[in-house]
């Protein structure tokens, strides 16, 4: 490629990069002022604040999803000015997470300062920029590794293209596996947690994990100064040591709204995903899906390139690329769907909580996070977890065995 072509194809890629973030500005204009409207439609009154950080927060996720795509799909253009197309690809992430900080700060109005706002915004857009940075060099470097062998070996074309695919796709598998191993290094990193150190509420915790039989992981409290988020959740596979050791986390308001009993039903309910390997399934299904989409990417890209003229061959591969990628976050999100049912009936089933009082822990969940500032749990979001309204009707149906509650054992404990 000579320097001409070499810079018209930088032009070419930072004009691609462009419009997924032109797209996100244009659409928090029309955003804010639908915002604005709807206030006046309702006489003043504030929109729900969860349902409409849940669609920020959404659209975010695609527009930052549509940038790695536009990166990775574009790899041809920017072979020459490599360094300049990754600074303007990162310069774009950093702009899409100001632009969504100022308006997540105007949804919520939590009382967070300029300054605060940008330290936790600027934190956590560190470390997914590192993230997504790590895990693109080792995609490109386990497909360049495999082009450099099928070389080296002198291999037929279509051979060498075919290993450099599988390179590329041993770096995908690699990658997520990082991912998800590391994801409590990850949230530790990126947000405001310390480990729990309340005597009574180890004590709950502790019990809790040695009636599921299952190890304990780290655990940790995630402080939301600004806002009243009540969630729990688990992160990591279910064997791993070092930074590699899974993690339970709770929130602050969490532990401050909820009593032990409550505590015990939220927490077993995340024991239940460790006993059921949910995230070892889900990283698996994840593999699968995107080994068929990479597969019918990596044809439909070799097709595209033999059969269409240049010149009109970036846009099909980079529709292909959408496909790909969107297509698996599809059925993954249908899977975390069936999964939380299925946390929540062997909390019931396997451990013993009451499905009257984990159904009204849900209503309380649901209730306590329709204040400003938590996201949004009566409205689907982009991680497919099913509302808690949905859920404490299916609660309904099941009965629970007789069990002994880890809450009992803290409070004699105590």
């Amino acid at each position: 490629m000579d320097s001409n072509e070499a810079v018209r194809g930088l032009i070419a890629y930072l004009f691609a990069g462009s419009i997924p973030i032109a797209a996100f500005a244009l659409w928090l204009q029309y955003f804010e002022g639908y915002l604005e409207v709807a206030a006046q439609d309702r006489g003043q009154t504030p929109p729900n604040t969860p349902q409409e950080l849940s669609r920020l927060r959404t659209a975010g996720i695609y527009t930052m999803v549509a940038q790695v795509v536009i990166y990775i799909a574009s790899s041809p253009l920017r072979e020459s000015y490599w360094w300049q197309a990754a600074a303007f690809f990162a310069i774009t992430l950093v702009g899409q997470n100001h632009l969504q900080s100022r308006m997540e700060a105007k949804l919520r109005k939590d009382g967070a300062t300029a300054a605060e706002s940008f330290n936790s915004s600027l934190r956590l857009i560190l470390w997914n920029i590192g993230s997504i940075a790590a895990y693109l060099f080792l995609v490109q470097f386990c497909a360049l590794l495999c082009a450099l062998l099928s070389q080296a070996l002198h291999l037929p074309a279509t051979i060498g293209l075919t290993l450099t695919l599988a390179g590329g796709l041993f770096g995908i598998v690699s990658g997520l596996l990082l991912t998800f191993a590391l994801a409590p290094l990850q949230i530790r990193k990126s947000m405001r947690c310390s480990p729990v150190e309340d005597p009574e509420l180890l004590r709950l915790l502790r019990a809790c994990f040695t009636q599921a039989g299952i190890a304990e992981p780290s655990l940790f409290i995630v402080d939301t100064p600004h806002s009243n988020w009540n969630n729990a959740w688990v992160a990591g596979f279910s064997q791993g040591k070092g930074i590699f050791k899974p993690g339970l986390f709770l929130t602050r308001p969490t532990l401050r709204n909820f009593n032990l009993a409550e505590l015990e039903a939220i927490v077993l309910h995340e024991i239940s995903h460790i006993a059921l390997q949910h995230l070892r399934k889900r990283f698996l299904y994840t593999v699968r899906l995107l080994a068929l989409s990479s597969t019918l990417l990596g044809i439909g890209s070799v097709l595209a390139l033999q059969l269409l003229p240049p010149g009109t061959q970036v846009v099909p591969v980079l529709a292909l690329a959408f496909f790909s990628l969107f297509w698996p976050m599809k059925w993954v999100r249908a899977q975390v769907t069936r999964q939380e049912f299925e946390a929540d009936e062997t909390a019931v089933r396997r451990f013993g909580v009451s499905p009257e009082k984990f159904a009204h822990v849900l209503k309380k969940l649901a209730e306590l996070n329709q204040l400003p500032g938590a996201p949004s749990t009566t409205q689907p979001n982009a991680s497919g977890h099913p509302t808690l309204q949905e859920r404490p009707a299916r609660l309904e149906t099941l009965q629970a065995p007789p069990a002994h509650s880890p809450a009992d054992e803290s409070r004699r404990a105590a």
